[in-house]
């Protein structure tokens, strides 16, 4: 099977990540987060993707083998995390009875709003020949 090109959809310059912000209205710039979102997104809305998969450069791009099936997709993802207590341990080390039930965790969840975009098909060629050192103009 011979891929001939790759599609890229991107965010607004200002997002740091495809479009992805807390419903809260923050943009998403913690580390790794926007990767934990994405495959969330892909987990839930597979079909909704035609299974397609793509890959997350880390910052605002996102690469698919061939295009989404729109040119623009929005999802609404709900994201757990886990934090814990306030806790101060005691001179020793350990700590009190109160401290130990006020370390415990608890969930906390965000909702994100994802929008993606498409942006260019970008033949392969180009990408070979970028690999092989050649000024592109994708690239």
């Amino acid at each position: 099977m011979r891929i001939s090109q790759l599609a890229r959809t991107r965010a607004p310059e200002h997002m740091p990540i495809p479009n992805a912000r807390p419903t809260n209205d923050t943009p998403v710039d913690a580390k790794g987060v926007g990767r934990k979102i994405l495959g969330q997104v892909y987990e839930t809305y597979k079909t909704e993707l035609a299974g397609k998969r793509f890959a997350y450069d880390g910052e605002k791009s996102l690469f698919s083998v061939g295009p989404l099936p729109h040119n623009k997709l929005e999802f609404t993802v709900v994201m757990s995390e886990v934090g814990t207590g306030n806790r101060s341990p005691e001179v020793d080390g350990s700590l009190s009875e109160s401290e130990r039930k006020r370390s415990r965790r608890w969930p906390h969840t965000k909702t994100y709003k994802v929008a993606i975009n498409f942006d260019a098909k970008i033949p392969m060629s180009e990408i070979a020949n970028n690999l092989s050192g050649h000024e592109t103009k994708h690239f």
